[in-house]
């Protein structure tokens, strides 16, 4: 194996590393010592599981505070740039449970339904670069050892689809469970099953 072809598989591995919901936490707490709105573009990826190009297109009023599969309040990504679903799809997010509601809550204080979420200090859409540099740097700061050190967003955002799997395992059998995981996620309800996997990790 080359020495590019063997850090390309590092990259890759690192990459494919799942961030734990604990950790997110304590890396919401750094960022939000800040001024910048980039810590509420991970604040989506953590508790919504959305991408980051999402979370830098959602708007107040796309969140919806009651109802929703869980009985909370869901988030609906729409098409468009407004939205910033891939290929154009429609779907809709569930809120899994009060720590995730009490997050978004923070997230659009102060604002208005027409008003983006994470923002600039000039009050503009903020650009998914600025979010995903803002994550990284942090990472890096607080873990030299280089564990995380290749992750963004992305990583939460499996780790929130592994928590949603669960939540409706619980409910269905694992067939009706991966399907529903699929449509969330914003891929097709019979996605192959192996792209499944590089978000679910226990299909129990």
């Amino acid at each position: 194996m080359s020495s590019f072809q063997s850090q390309r598989k590092k990259y890759s591995l690192k990459k494919d590393k799942f961030i734990p919901l604990e950790l997110s936490r304590h890396i919401i707490d750094i960022m939000s010592g800040s001024r910048s709105e980039s810590v509420n573009g991970v604040r989506l990826s953590t508790y919504a599981g959305m991408r980051v190009e999402e979370t830098t297109c959602l708007k107040v009023g796309r969140i919806h505070f009651s109802g929703g599969e869980f009985g909370l309040e869901y988030i609906e990504i729409v098409k468009g740039a407004e939205g910033g679903a891939k290929g154009g799809r429609l779907r809709t997010i569930p809120i899994l449970d009060k720590e995730a509601q009490n997050a978004l809550k923070i997230a659009v204080a102060g604002k208005k339904p027409k008003d983006f979420i994470v923002v600039t200090a000039k009050g503009e859409q903020m650009g998914v670069d600025t979010v995903s540099a803002a994550l990284c740097k942090t990472l890096k700061r607080e873990y030299d050892d280089d564990t995380y050190k290749y992750n963004g967003c992305h990583a939460m955002r499996k780790a929130w689809v592994q928590r949603y799997y669960d939540a409706v395992r619980e409910k269905c059998d694992k067939k009706r469970a991966i399907g529903k995981t699929n449509v969330v996620l914003g891929h097709g309800y019979n996605r192959d099953a192996s792209g499944f996997k590089t978000y679910v990790k226990n299909m129990w």
